[in-house]
């Protein structure tokens, strides 16, 4: 402590540090294992050293006095919420800074004649601070701790009035009104005295020093209050501080406050979570603060801060989901602020990340809890079920049904409540169309398993299930309905069977509840005691047997009737339960009446969820890291290298030579002293790289467990592998490389178990295959890599990177660049890759989430080169889910165009990817069922720089006669609106840079062409109705684009007529738009030919108009057919189509001669 003044700041520093131990029933903690006995009582006793420094200078009985109590009371009050930290650590502890406070003691009495007094003055050893307590604190002393930090906040304020350009000035205030403020927090032990804090208007002062300039003192304020409202909710002292709270616009100013924070700081991070709790505890204490919140604009904040990435795991965004859900429980206004802010889109964005892997950490379990809660209240806003339903809300949370088994209850309660209530019409039909009656009768069919039972009971599924599929049936469209219905008769009507089933055990509960619990006169007590004990669920039983029953057929009503008589029941029994539902339905309205209900039920499922204390532990993690590197540089210093020396000093007797070959500085000079022109140098170099790496194998079969006696071995041969680096600038010299049999070393060196050395040789081989060069050269080096088994060696050593370590992020990049550099120079390569599994290695490493993940995007971009070289990599690519995780990469650019050139790339690759898979057949099979048709026409409407690849992978997805069940799909989910769009009209200016007209035209044209060929003849009929709409708009804007691609096909051939190879012409005119032309061409006939007579007038009417002709038609096509490859059946059926077509072109012609 150089000046005085600040020893209380570290001391206040020091104590919490302590009070930051993780507590296991208290709020504080996080995943960190409770600290030892011994390291808290060090710390304790820094703190002691702390209070004698100050007491040697200060003589003042009360600044010590008031420095020993705070500490004291910080230190028990942490001890009295402690669990699994016995009595007895507490007492050491207090021993411990009891002990260091009598050192100082006894070191004045050597300066002091009676001594006893001062003794006695800084020991409160009488205060019983051995069993952690303390005296009561008195009022006057309370005024005094007041009146301090008054007098310091006036001072404070004075200082900045007259020095407002001078920062150095205010230092010395700044710090001690911050003193001043964490001196306050003795009240929060000593809550009685809050009226008088509030008298003295000291909440108004703390809430201006919020907005004070100096972070620091918000800080301190934020956590002053938390400590302070951190007490008994049922304390009547705590409502006077929260109302005086609340007339001082507190929540404004925390805000203000909570906005400039930055939480890369760790004490401004733990002051997020602070506010936030100071704004929980007063919403539960008051009635109108959730309103006050939400009017400032916390809802806003929270929304922001979900959307950021800071950290793989955040634990300040786990308690923002608690904080919201808190506010959606307590506001009514908070659902239209969240719809107002696109609230549901950013809560669907968070589920996402839970739907494939389940949570294995309490705490994301619990965030994704919360985040479910919140999305279920917001349901209770009608505009929010509707933003649910177009942000593809439903596919979502029916993937996290089928794949998450921890978010299996709160899935289904968000499609509850989804679906629930007349004005979710849409919503039903939705659901039915994204294929959610496969999902929820599986659950209707059977319960959960034992393991998920513990926190997903039978009756809360089989409550949820059947209200869900009463809903359905009560507000679906009529086709809707009759799907729903038509499900009841599968099987033998197993679902039936299970329906009656269920009406029995759910109407014999109830009837059991009605016999014991008469007792109460209150008729709505007792109805709302009956809904709770399984009434609600046999409402929604008796809403589907009725409704079975009359809209089903007759077959399906004849088996209702005899299930009923087979459980004795009666349809008396149905009818008493719907009539009983119809009197209880709310006076003030059906919704309002719902909505109260939901309210309390997912406030009543919420009991039990509560957060600790957030312990944030990065810096922590940054020390120990740098701790541990220095304990090994100091081990291999002292333990190594100097006793190696030591040994070549006794063999060597100047010892130059050892320190040389350890010195780095030499290593420099010794690589270049390698006289690259000279073979023989070349040779020796390389000699001795081998000698060092059979001397090394020997030493560590010598001693495998003495690593002492090989470290010197690694080092060295670490460094000339570096040295081999210099061959990277003579690539001529490879071939002496591969004939000395330093190729095949090399890659042995990957599976060394020094991970070091594995990093050196992948950084080599990537020096030497990253050059411009002879290809020559690069050829004899890949080809001996290829002998030497490279890729399955550098995959081994790939998988035990760990890429948290820089180092080793950086070799997994050179690893994929030298296996990227060998499929571009030899054939063979990326199928030997496969077989290795690279591309199992990448799917898992593409599932990963680091927050700026560069290794990814080089991972996106191999495996596009894997998937376009080897027929095997599509195969391989199919049998690990990889459409689905590629699906799920791009999920997350659907919403928002993308301004960094990082995800700009990543998403560029892994459309790359997909289109290449999408050329093996199960892989389109695969796209449709994982729903990758409505992701595609999501990022058309919602993402411009992703156009041009939707488009491409559209395209692909339904080319060829093998994509039929893809057109279908792609026509269902209502890709017409979304296509035809684009076919009316080019994209703008600003995207053309990067998706020229004719590209869109291209992949429109040839998407539509598809269509039309391969669907079924329902959907084709829509696709050709699509062209008579609008006074036939569609085809005026086909023969405009027909004519222009057959004018510039006409002037290419003019042009270009030289050569004799008639493929090479062909494939020239296809990469100069005739592809293009034979699309439109294709269409043009099939409207002609499968279109009703009115359109096909209107076709040659435009075709005559435009001086088109049917032969430019039948040319185009006949040319497509002669072309036609004759090595795949795909191919023949589109020449049969072809002939087909131009047979009743002809035909047309000569009937409209």
């Amino acid at each position: 402590c150089i000046h005085v003044r600040f020893i209380p700041i570290v001391t206040a520093r020091l104590t919490d540090d302590i009070c930051s131990i993780p507590i296991v029933n208290g709020r504080r903690g996080g995943n960190t294992e409770l600290i030892t006995n011994h390291v808290a009582v060090a710390l304790a006793r820094d703190v002691g050293e702390c209070v004698r420094a100050w007491a040697n200078v200060v003589p003042d009985r009360s600044s010590c006095d008031l420095l020993w109590r705070l500490l004291i009371a910080r230190w028990n009050k942490r001890s009295k919420r402690l669990s699994g930290i016995n009595t007895m650590s507490a007492i050491n502890v207090n021993e411990s800074l009891q002990s260091s406070i009598n050192s100082t003691s006894e070191g004045r009495n050597v300066d002091e004649e009676n001594g006893e007094s001062n003794r006695r003055r800084l020991d409160h050893s009488y205060e019983t601070v051995g069993d952690g307590l303390l005296e009561p604190l008195s009022e006057s002393y309370v005024r005094r701790l007041i009146f301090n930090f008054e007098k310091m906040a006036a001072k404070n304020q004075e200082m900045r009035i007259k020095y407002p350009d001078d920062p150095t000035k205010l230092t010395d205030s700044d710090m001690e009104l911050n003193v001043a403020i964490g001196e306050l927090q003795l009240l929060s032990d000593a809550p009685h005295f809050y009226a008088l804090f509030v008298r003295l208007n000291t909440v108004s002062s703390l809430c201006q020093l919020l907005l004070h300039p100096n972070s620091d003192i918000g800080v301190a304020v934020a956590d002053l209050f938390y400590e302070m409202t951190e007490i008994i909710p049922e304390s009547p002292n705590l409502s006077i501080l929260v109302d005086a709270l609340m007339d001082a616009q507190a929540p404004q100013c925390l805000l203000t406050n909570l906005k400039r924070l930055n939480e890369d700081n760790p004490l401004e991070a733990i002051a997020v979570y602070s506010t936030m709790a100071v704004i929980q505890n007063m919403i539960e204490k008051t009635t109108n603060a959730a309103d006050e919140a939400v009017q400032c604009g916390y809802v806003q904040w929270v929304l922001d801060r979900l959307k950021m990435k800071i950290l793989p795991y955040d634990e300040n965004k786990v308690y923002c989901c608690q904080f919201l859900d808190t506010l959606m429980e307590n506001s009514g206004e908070c659902k239209k602020v969240l719809h107002e802010n696109n609230g549901i889109d950013i809560l669907l964005e968070l589920l996402a990340g839970y739907r494939r892997p389940d949570p294995c950490l309490a705490s994301k379990k619990q965030s994704m809890l919360n985040v479910f809660s919140s999305l279920c209240l917001s349901l209770l806003y009608v505009p929010n079920k509707h933003k649910f339903r177009e942000g593809e809300g439903f596919q979502v949370v029916l993937m996290m049904l089928r794949k998450s088994k921890s978010g299996l209850g709160w899935a289904l309660r968000a499609l509850d409540y989804a679906t629930k209530s007349p004005d979710s019409k849409e919503n039903c039909n939705k659901f039915v169309e994204v294929g959610g009656l496969g999902t929820i009768f599986a659950f209707f069919m059977r319960p959960v398993s034992r393991r998920i039972r513990k926190h997903f009971s039978i009756e809360e599924q089989e409550e949820h299930v059947c209200s869900i599929l009463s809903s359905l049936l009560k507000y679906c469209d009529s086709s809707q309905q009759e799907r729903v219905i038509k499900k009841f008769s599968e099987r033998n009507f197993e679902k039936l069977k299970r329906l009656a089933k269920l009406h029995k055990k759910y109407w014999l509960r109830v009837r059991d509840f009605e016999k014991t619990h008469t007792s109460s006169s209150d008729d709505n007590k007792i109805y709302l005691d009956k809904l709770e004990n399984g009434l609600s669920t046999l409402q929604s039983i008796g809403f589907i047997f009725s409704l079975v029953l009359v809209k089903g057929d007759n077959n399906l009503a004849q088996q209702t009737m005899k299930l009923l008589a087979l459980h004795q029941l009666f349809l008396e029994s149905i009818q008493q339960v719907l009539k009983e539902y119809a009197e209880n339905l709310g006076l003030d309205g059906e919704s309002k009446s719902e909505e109260k209900a939901l309210m309390c039920y997912v406030n009543r499922l919420n009991n039990g969820f509560h957060f600790e204390r957030i312990t944030l532990i990065c810096n922590v993690y940054d020390l120990i890291n740098t701790m541990s590197a220095i304990d090994v540089n100091e081990s291999l210093q002292s333990q190594g290298i100097n006793s190696t020396s030591q040994g070549s000093n006794a063999a060597e007797e100047n010892g130059e030579g050892q320190r040389q070959r350890l010195d780095p500085s030499f290593v420099i000079f010794e690589t270049l002293r390698v006289d690259l022109q000279d073979e023989s140098s070349v040779r020796r170099l390389i000699l001795y790289f081998k000698n060092l790496a059979a001397k090394n194998q020997e030493l560590r079969i010598k001693y495998p467990n003495d690593p002492i006696q090989f470290l010197d071995s690694d080092i060295e041969l670490n460094m000339t592998i570096r040295d081999l680096h210099c061959l990277s600038n003579a690539p001529q010299f490879y071939g002496l490389l591969v004939r000395l049999n330093a190729v095949s070393i090399l890659c042995q060196l990957l599976l060394h178990p020094k991970c070091s050395i594995g990093l050196a040789v992948a950084d080599l081989l990537f020096e030497m295959i990253e050059i411009e060069t002879e290809p020559q050269y690069l050829k004899i080096l890949i080809d001996a890599l290829m002998d030497a088994q490279a890729p399955e060696c550098l995959l081994t050593n790939l998988k035990r990177l760990n890429e948290n370590n820089r180092e080793d992020a950086i070799s997994v990049y050179s690893t994929i660049a030298v296996l990227e550099t060998m499929i571009e120079k030899t054939t063979n390569a990326a199928d030997v890759a496969v077989q290795c599994g690279y591309v199992q290695w990448l799917l898992n490493r593409l599932k990963m989430k680091i927050p700026f993940d560069d290794n990814k995007v080089h991972c996106n971009r191999f495996l596009g080169i894997l998937l376009k070289n080897s027929g095997e990599g599509k195969k391989v690519f199919h049998e690990n889910n990889g459409i689905d995780i590629l699906l799920e990469q791009l999920a997350g650019y659907k919403r928002r165009d993308l301004y960094g050139s990082y995800k700009k790339k990543n998403m560029t690759y892994g459309f790359i990817s997909l289109c290449a898979s999408l050329l093996y057949v199960p892989n389109k099979h695969r796209f449709r069922e994982g729903e990758g048709f409505q992701l595609m026409l999501m990022m058309l409407r919602m993402s411009k720089t992703a156009l041009r690849w939707a488009f491409k992978a559209l395209d692909d997805a339904t080319r060829n006669p093998d994509s039929k069940e893809n057109c279908n799909k792609l026509v269902d989910v209502g890709g017409l609106g979304t296509i035809f769009p684009f076919f009316m009209r080019p994209v703008s200016r600003r995207i053309r840079k990067y998706f020229p007209i004719e590209e869109q035209e291209e992949h429109v044209c040839s998407i539509l062409s598809s269509l039309l060929k391969y669907c079924d003849s329902s959907q084709q009929k829509r696709v050709m109705k699509k062209f008579s709409e609008n006074n036939f708009e569609k085809l005026k804007r086909l023969a405009k684009l027909h004519k222009k691609y057959w004018l510039r096909v006409r002037d290419f051939e003019k042009t270009h007529t030289s050569s004799s190879d008639d493929n090479k012409i062909y494939l020239d005119k296809l990469g100069n738009w005739l592809s293009t032309l034979q699309s439109i061409g294709f269409i043009f006939s099939l409207v002609l030919v499968k279109g009703d007579n009115n359109l096909a007038q209107q076709t040659m009417k435009l075709l005559a108009l435009h001086q088109l002709f049917l032969e430019s038609i039948q040319q185009v096509l006949k040319e497509y057919a002669e072309n036609l490859g004759l090595d795949g059946e795909s191919k023949s059926e589109d020449k049969a189509l072809v002939e087909t077509l131009i047979k009743q072109l002809d035909r047309m012609k000569s009937q409209a001669e």
